[in-house]
């Protein structure tokens, strides 16, 4: 698993870059060129997994440390992370109690996945709102029908994105039309 792409506006020194990666990575550049604050979105991004959002500001410092420091207004903070996990896919199960009861579970495979966030910075403020924070993963997704006397028989349903969305807290999961049933089942 390694990160394909990342894509920063508004965030330290960045007003808008799109970094591709590959597998290895080099940071080379003359002093002041943003290598730190290319690895403080890394930082940044962790400490928003293991902490939170507000934990995550403020272990950069605050607010004032991680909004663009070029621009004068308060610009949205916008940070896109596409992953490849080709080569080692991220594996779970999902199964509810009328599955279960029917000796049946969905795997998803997730092959590839992106990550978005957009915050933004209220004026002459410390405080920010969370616009978005989207979710999209690309994979497999098997449905499983188990026997008592055979092996399990895995049917690859589909090849298509997940989008999960939270906005103001809600959560919005998006099906692809052809397993509609999923949506329903995930409610």
């Amino acid at each position: 698993m390694y990160i394909k792409n990342i894509s920063i506006k508004n965030f330290k020194t960045f007003s808008e870059s799109d970094i591709e990666l590959s597998k290895f990575n080099v940071l080379i550049g003359a002093n002041a060129a943003g290598k730190s604050n290319f690895i403080s979105v890394l930082k940044f991004l962790r400490d928003i997994i293991e902490n939170d959002l507000e934990n995550a500001i403020s272990i950069q410092g605050g607010i004032e440390f991680i909004s663009n420091l070029k621009t004068s207004e308060p610009k949205p903070l916008f940070i896109q992370l596409t992953v490849d996990s080709t080569e080692d896919p991220i594996e779970f199960r999902f199964q509810n109690k009328k599955m279960l009861e029917q000796n049946h579970r969905v795997e998803f495979s997730i092959k590839g996945w992106q990550y978005e966030l957009t915050v933004d910075f209220i004026k002459k403020s410390s405080s920010y709102k969370v616009r978005s924070e989207i979710i999209i993963a690309n994979g497999d997704i098997i449905d499983v029908t188990n026997s008592k006397n055979t092996k399990p028989d895995k049917k690859k349903i589909t090849n298509q994105d997940i989008k999960i969305i939270i906005e103001s807290g809600n959560v919005e999961y998006i099906f692809p039309d052809d397993i509609v049933w999923l949506k329903e089942a995930v409610a």
